[in-house]
């Protein structure tokens, strides 16, 4: 029976800590308990190997084990929050609809003019001709068959489009009810790298039996995920920024069109940024040249992790058991959420359980310590 973890300083994770709320701090714990107390002990048990001390043991078990499990709960966490957006979203679509017919009097009221119909559609369109083109230029360099070379790119088109469509308008709604750091962006992100892999899996099952075009695969879906992910990260930012317009009386066609400005002049920043920080430090797991200081490389633990999940899909050999345990897991937290909610008015953020047991507890414990420090002045003030 084994278990350990390290304790980890930040300033900017202990600054982070005042901003999750202490019902988010106590369901990071609980997911920390359920990791390092139950699952990691038990399963060292199996696992036993006596050239190997019990930190190292556990280290191992949590990283290979029991991060599957917080990643089935993570994502059915995720999924069911869409689930529970999915009436909102539904009547904000009749809403609009509806805004088509209301009277002239009312259309040329300020605060109701937002951009046209026609030009959504107009920008649409172009949205999807620039996202085809973009995938064909990844595809391209695969060097596969113009018969393939359509194919995924037509497909990955259409996956991003229609999952982007639904994930826009619920994270846009969460973000919009309570703020973007409600909204579950890590666990979409792991329903789009699942989905996207299984589709190409589908597609290009003969054709990915080749080790390199496997590799291809692997990069090919989570290229998808990240227009996903692109996909909902705007969404929250943007619709945060026409809430407060709202609030304050902005005219919704100037904030649309100057968020339609930003979100290009922020496609073309982010850019030579993220490719600056990785050649001078790299990720973890991907360093850019040989004898750097891997010490020194960022952590991207969402990213592993769905590198992870798509090279274990493609090559056949993801421990689909754990997931599952953690769908269960995931479902016993949303059963005592919802009962809190009923009984207690408390709450128990099910999508934080998961990342408590997903993420290493040096991440973890520093936003835990934070916000029961917030919660200690309180009571003593």
């Amino acid at each position: 029976m084994a278990f350990g973890f390290s304790m980890g300083y930040s300033l900017a994770l202990l600054g982070a800590g005042y901003l999750v709320g202490l019902a988010g701090a106590i369901a990071l714990f609980v997911g920390m308990f359920l990791a390092w107390g139950i699952f990691t002990p038990y399963l060292s048990n199996f696992e036993f190997d006596s050239t190997k001390n019990a930190v190292d043991l556990a280290s191992s078990v949590w990283s290979s084990k029991v991060r599957l499990i917080g990643t089935g709960a993570i994502a059915i966490a995720a999924l069911w929050t869409l689930i529970e957006l999915l009436k909102p979203v539904i009547e904000g679509i009749k809403e609009i609809v509806k805004n088509v017919k209301i009277t002239n009097q009312e259309k040329n009221e300020r605060t109701n003019i937002d951009l046209s119909l026609k030009s959504i559609f107009i920008l649409f369109v172009l949205m999807v001709v620039g996202l085809f083109i973009t995938f064909y230029s990844f595809v391209e360099d695969a060097n596969l068959s113009i018969y393939y070379q359509m194919l995924f790119s037509f497909v990955g088109t259409l996956v991003s489009v229609l999952i982007g469509f639904f994930v826009a308008a619920a994270c846009g709604y969460m973000a919009g009810l309570v703020g973007s750091s409600s909204s579950p962006i890590s666990g979409i992100g792991l329903i789009g790298v699942i989905i996207s892999s299984i589709v190409f899996l589908v597609l290009g099952v003969e054709l990915f039996q080749d080790p390199m075009l496997s590799k291809f695969a692997v990069a090919l879906a989570i290229f998808t995920t990240s227009v996903i992910l692109a996909t909902a990260a705007i969404s929250n930012d943007n619709l945060q920024d026409l809430k407060t317009g709202h609030l304050v009386g902005a005219t919704p066609w100037k904030q649309q069109v100057a968020l339609l400005v930003g979100c290009v002049f922020g496609a073309l920043a982010i850019v030579p940024v993220l490719n600056l920080l990785y050649q001078a430090y790299g990720f973890v797991g991907a360093m850019p040249r040989e004898g750097m200081d891997a010490s020194s490389a960022l952590a991207a633990p969402q990213a592993n992790l769905m590198s992870t999940i798509a090279q274990g899909i493609f090559h056949h050999n993801i421990e689909w058991g754990y997931m599952a345990f953690g769908v269960f897991v995931g479902i016993l937290m949303i059963i005592i959420d919802n009962i809190l909610k009923g009984t207690q008015g408390m709450s128990l953020p099910r999508l934080a359980v998961g990342i408590g047991i997903y993420l290493p507890p040096a991440k973890n414990i520093p936003l835990v310590i934070a916000e029961f420090k917030i919660y200690c002045n309180a009571t003593l003030d």
